[in-house]
């Protein structure tokens, strides 16, 4: 029995994953199961996995045709297939690598390098109750200064009791948090606070307020189609730095900062 495509959804853009090798279509199906629509509707990418004699042939679009050996590198590779296609097809928006979550009074951004913590903290919030909006990738609407949700299914690295170095990420092995669909957030959310975050097993959990400037660069550092805008996105950046609040967190366990976060935010809506 052939096994139905995969139309991966972001507003009205899909990609379309299709392959016949179960293990990876259950697989990707988890990975992009809040995202995924059960009919094609605007597809502006195709990416198709098929079993070759030494791994697997992944072909995208016009320009991507390889063979890929090892199962995990190659379901990363579609993952960004698919991740910087829905990009693309959105140039109008602004883009992160950043995480996000919300509740009633808005979303928390939460940015960092890999391996910093982010995708810990966002699933740690979601699973004290907020609202998943992504682990790995945001839009801003610069119209409206709100997010949008990109609710790929978030996956933590298991606690190594170190810090891994950047050049050995890929050695630590991940897992999926699984959502529940009515706890992901579909509406667009105004930010409420940005955390820029550090993970260390060896350090005293630590929240700092930042500058403005402080703030806007760290945004910069972040922003993944910064060319595209230039102007406008400076502009945006520098309003968003002074309007919200805009911390950085050491941390060596998630709920600590979640605490200390809420307690910051309590006390500014109180002033």
């Amino acid at each position: 029995m052939s096994l139905p495509p995969l139309y991966v959804t972001f507003g009205y853009h899909q990609v379309e994953i299709t392959t016949p090798i179960p293990d990876i279509h259950a697989t990707l199906t988890l990975w992009f199961i809040a995202m995924l629509e059960p009919q094609p509707v605007n597809i502006i990418k195709q990416v198709q996995i098929t079993p070759a004699a030494d791994g697997y042939l992944m072909q995208a679009g016009e320009t991507v045709d390889e063979i890929i050996q090892e199962q995990l590198w190659l379901l990363q590779a579609v993952k960004y297939e698919v991740v910087t296609g829905l990009i693309a097809a959105r140039p109008d928006l602004l883009w992160f690598h950043a995480g996000a979550v919300a509740d009633e009074k808005g979303a928390i951004v939460v940015a960092g390098a890999g391996g910093s913590g982010k995708s810990t903290l966002v699933t740690h919030f979601y699973q004290q109750g907020w609202r998943y909006l992504s682990d790995d990738v945001i839009p801003l609407d610069l119209a409206t200064g709100n997010i949008l949700p990109f609710p790929q299914t978030p996956r933590v690295r298991r606690s190594m009791g170190e810090l891994v170095p950047s050049d050995r990420l890929t050695e630590v092995p991940k897992f999926e948090v699984r959502l529940e669909r009515d706890r992901v957030c579909r509406e667009a959310m105004p930010i409420r606070a940005i955390v820029f975050v550090q993970y260390s097993p060896d350090v005293f959990t630590q929240v700092s307020p930042c500058s403005p400037g402080t703030a806007a660069i760290e945004l910069l550092r972040n922003c993944i189609n910064f060319s595209e805008h230039k102007q406008a996105a400076m502009q945006q950046i520098s309003e968003l730095a002074k309007q919200v609040f805009v911390c950085q967190a050491s941390f060596d366990r998630a709920e600590k900062v979640i605490y200390c976060l809420k307690g910051e935010l309590k006390y500014r809506c109180s002033q």
